[in-house]
């Protein structure tokens, strides 16, 4: 019984370090792209810190096809695992 408490006690743990880890990682991402841009987003660069946006179809189609590709991929391999699972759960179970 105590180990099963400190199982619950390390995976809660685990999920607040995860947690915290992305968090960590999402500002390092967004402090970085901002300071990759300098004056531009302080508004004192040549722009007056207005911005604009363009969108190359040359990345932009490639990226969704990568992206969509690697979804199919996962969906296709979780299902796969998935139904594996609930076969040996069943078979187990009727034994």
């Amino acid at each position: 019984m105590n180990s099963r408490k400190m199982n619950i006690k390390e995976n809660k743990i685990t999920q607040v370090f995860d947690v915290f880890f992305i968090m960590i990682l999402c500002f390092i991402t967004l402090l970085t792209t901002m300071l990759m841009q300098g004056k531009v987003l302080v508004g004192s660069g040549d722009s007056g810190g207005s911005f604009t946006y363009r969108i190359d179809l040359n990345t932009l189609l490639p990226l969704c096809i990568l992206l969509s590709s690697y979804l199919i991929f996962i969906c296709f391999l979780s299902n796969k695992e998935l139904r594996k699972m609930i076969k040996n759960l069943y078979a187990s179970s009727k034994e």
